[in-house]
């Protein structure tokens, strides 16, 4: 059963703490205590447009109308998750602490484009080269088509012959004339070929086929496209999410470093302490950098994607971090996969050329049989210099052609036609049993990042728990550094599985609505209905059949 979600917000963004004292204007990174005196777990933040945001309880309630997640269960509550579930107090996050996202290595750019993923989905299916690409073969084809239809009309001829006389002629005995005539002789003829076996009809028809295939070949392309681009806007959000992450433990990292120096002024630590930290926030600092090197590449395989100039710098509207169900609840796998079967481009793009195939071979066959050529002509001569009229003729003939493919020539080409349809229907019964494997495994996909969203959930919430109280215990002596770098990585992993975990179920979504032939902005963004899918088939038809 797929679950109905929501967004989740703050929950995988950089974990902020009070940075600052409003009495001293510090800037050692302290954590807000308990009544009990241990540390505080701390207020996420969320990132929106490169701002840094606390108290955002009205944004994460409601967006596009997705429930929020929230509730250890999974997907029930309706308030913001880690504030229902811990109760932390929310905690001011000084301007400036997350610093402008644009990427550090983006190439020198124009200005930010900020574009929501459905106004991506439809830049990407009106500009993008492949589909465009895609567009002008389909015309070739219909061209072609059009040719096929043209051979049923008959050919028609027409000359238009001119001449002109000039001499003398004799009459009354010695008495010579000059003489100047001009005769036109205009000829008007229609060639009409019947093929009787067929053949005609037949190439028609295969041509016809190749044109529908090439139609669900675009298709395919479009849709393609439009997967490519959802995933890569996710891949994005992914990398600016994990830059986040990163300052987050490289704040928490330089809380560890504070207290180890500290503890080292105070004469009761060591300088390996120290060293270590030091260390830590340094790989922080290179996780930091990997994310920007992300933000910039995805960002310039958005900009190829769109056939728009690298020089402008795309980032996503929001960063908020969404679960938005675009495959109704409830719905049995079967009817999934007969959808996939019966809407899938590639499916149907091998399944218009095995029926070309057939109409190239019935062709082929009805070479055999005789040809008629019927030449209908009607024309006129004169005046010429010995009468004064014109004289009209018509004529009709008709000529067969037969027995003429008697070599081997004709039998080879039908057993290749022969060969090439068998490979069709081959492969058009593979791509049906890929495309089922692929449909049942983003089913079972998307019901285990649901679970592993809950899960991750859980454990983000209680790593940073965890950390908190390590760093507590740290600063008052009764800890080890070695425990506060065991929670550092604790929560360092939550978080990232947890971001992991909500990315790629939100691509599975876009893989399965892929396979299923519907990927559209519109169900890309808002989902597909039930009305959109087959019914399941019967038990006669479950398995489904290749063309003979």
């Amino acid at each position: 059963m797929l679950h109905a979600g929501g967004l989740i917000g703050a929950v995988p963004a950089a974990f902020a703490e009070s940075a600052m004292s409003a009495e001293t204007g510090s800037d050692h990174l302290e954590p807000r205590r308990h009544a009990t005196g241990q540390p505080e777990p701390l207020q996420p933040v969320v990132l929106e447009s490169g701002v840094v945001h606390t108290n955002r309880a009205d944004t994460l309630a409601q967006t596009d109308g997705a429930s929020t997640i929230g509730g250890t269960d999974g997907l029930e509550s309706t308030k913001p998750t880690l504030e229902a579930e811990t109760g932390w107090s929310k905690v001011d996050v000084p301007a400036g602490t997350l610093d402008s996202i644009k990427p550090v290595f983006a190439m020198p750019d124009n200005g930010q484009l900020a574009l929501s993923l459905v106004q991506l989905l439809r830049l990407a299916d009106g500009q993008n080269i492949e589909i465009k690409v895609g567009e002008q073969s389909y015309k070739e084809k219909r061209a072609d088509y059009l040719a096929r239809l043209s051979d049923l009309l008959p050919d028609v001829g027409m000359q238009h012959g001119i001449s002109r006389f000039v001499g003398q002629i004799q009459v009354f005995g010695n008495q010579a004339f000059n003489i100047a005539r001009t005769t036109i002789n205009p000829q008007l003829s229609l060639n009409y070929v019947v093929k009787t076996g067929g053949t005609d009809f037949f190439e028609i028809q295969a041509s016809r086929k190749r044109k529908k295939a090439q139609s669900a070949q675009l298709e395919s392309t479009r849709q393609t496209i439009l997967g490519l681009t959802a995933k890569t806007y996710y891949e994005l959000k992914r990398a600016y999410w994990a830059r986040a992450i990163a300052l987050q433990g490289m704040r928490e990292t330089q809380l560890e470093l504070d207290i180890t120096q500290g503890r080292l002024d105070e004469g009761v630590g060591i300088k390996l302490d120290v060293l270590q930290s030091q260390s830590n926030l340094e790989g922080q600092r290179y996780g930091q950098v990997d994310a920007e090197r992300t933000v910039a590449t995805q960002a310039h395989k958005l900009a190829q994607l769109l056939d728009i100039d690298f020089d402008t710098n795309l980032v996503p509207d929001q960063l908020e971090t969404y679960i938005v169900p675009l495959i109704p609840d409830d719905i049995p796998v079967g009817r999934l996969v007969a959808t996939a079967i019966a809407n899938n481009p590639d499916l149907l793009y091998l399944d218009e050329l095995q029926a070309a195939g057939v109409a190239d071979l019935r062709a082929k066959i009805s070479e055999y049989m005789p040809t008629v050529n019927l030449v209908s002509s009607f024309g006129a001569v004169g005046p010429e210099y010995e009468s004064l009229g014109r004289q009209y003729f018509a004529g009709f003939t008709m000529t067969l052609d037969w027995l003429n493919n008697l070599g081997t020539e004709k039998p080879i080409e039908i057993y290749q036609l022969k060969a090439i349809r068998k490979g069709l229907r081959y492969s058009y019964n593979l791509k049906r049993s890929q495309l089922r494997e692929a449909v049942y495994n983003d089913y079972v996909g998307l019901q285990s990042s649901l679970s592993q969203i809950t899960v991750a959930r859980k454990r983000v919430t209680l790593a940073q728990e965890a950390f908190y109280f390590a760093i507590g215990r740290l600063k008052e002596g009764v800890g080890t550094q070695l425990q506060v770098q065991n929670a550092l990585t604790d929560l360092a992993e939550a978080r990232g599985d947890l971001l992991d975990a909500f990315i790629d179920y939100n691509q599975t979504q876009v893989n399965l609505i892929q396979s299923l032939g519907l990927a559209s902005p519109e169900t890309l963004t808002h989902g597909i209905t039930v009305d959109q899918l087959e019914p399941l088939p019967s038990p006669a038809t479950a398995k489904g059949a290749a063309r003979p």
